[in-house]
């Protein structure tokens, strides 16, 4: 048995997103999370299991009050979803091993999405649940806690592409990063959530226009939300100088995306792109 999921990136709305602000995801088909499982009736030796996936099971077995001991049965884990680059590897993991307990019958359908989330808090602490959707989703989706996701209306492709930079991203330090701030000058980091809640107002509207509306309005969208990552604090020298490097090119807008300190970035191009090394087109 096979279990597949699709890697993510976010357009924008990071970390304002923890805060009940939106958020917009797509999934990244090409990059992807691949469990197979043979259910042998062997008991399962854990020490065979790379350490994440192992983890998930566990934390899966607690939510569900089971016992390790209850798996048996063969696993085989294998994906091309580089760590650490903001690319959604933890929300992938957490959803196929989320769809193994779904084929066991130990979670219901309905209940796989809520299940996935609880997973991921082993990687993130308490996921917004962003990666997670990203990863079940098939375009793009505006989300907000408490809310139901909505499908973005795109009517045009941008020019996008993704860069991953030399040093990968520090999740957890971003995090206590924003965390902090909010707690030292909460009207400060009310102004910066509020700010990318209206970059990401835009570049949804921006989707549904045509290009040429939508384009201007997407470019003036994600300068906006990079600016956000400035006042967080949480651009440092390797992204920033990524940034620049792709400066030098002219393209419209460029962001980090996904938490910040390393990762990677989405650029913006008002024609096709330039032959850059590692420049990877999103749609």
């Amino acid at each position: 048995m096979e279990f597949l999921a699709s890697g993510k990136w976010i357009l924008t709305g990071e970390h304002a997103v923890l805060r009940g602000h939106p958020a917009i995801v797509f999934p990244l088909p090409h990059f992807y999370v691949k469990l197979s499982y043979t259910d042998s009736g062997l008991a399962l030796l854990g020490d065979s299991l790379i350490k994440p996936l192992k983890n998930t099971l566990m934390k899966g077995c607690a939510i569900l009050g089971k016992s390790l001991n209850a798996i048996t049965g063969d696993f085989l884990i294998e994906g091309n979803i580089p760590l650490g680059f903001g690319l959604g590897s933890s929300a992938a993991l957490c959803h196929v091993v989320g769809q193994w307990f779904l084929y066991k019958g130990w979670v219901q359908r309905e209940q796989l999405f809520e299940f996935c989330c609880r997973l991921e808090d082993v990687f993130h602490g308490c996921s917004s649940g962003l990666d997670i959707l990203g990863s079940f989703s098939t375009t793009g989706v505006y989300y907000q806690h408490d809310r139901d996701p909505t499908p973005i209306q795109q009517t045009w492709k941008p020019l996008i592409c993704l860069s991953l930079l030399s040093v990968p991203k520090d999740t957890s330090k971003a995090i206590e990063i924003v965390r902090h701030l909010n707690e030292q000058n909460p009207t400060l980091g009310q102004q910066i959530d509020h700010k990318m809640h209206h970059a990401t107002d835009m570049a949804k509207d921006a989707l549904s226009l045509d290009k040429q509306d939508g384009l201007p309005l997407l470019a003036a969208s994600l300068n906006q939300a990079c600016d956000c990552f400035y006042d967080w604090g949480l651009v440092n020298q390797p992204l920033y100088d990524a940034m620049q490097a792709l400066r030098g090119h002219s393209p419209l807008a460029i962001k980090p995306t996904g938490a910040g300190l390393g990762g990677s970035v989405i650029s913006l191009w008002a024609e096709h792109p330039p032959a850059i090394d590692g420049l990877i087109p999103l749609f």
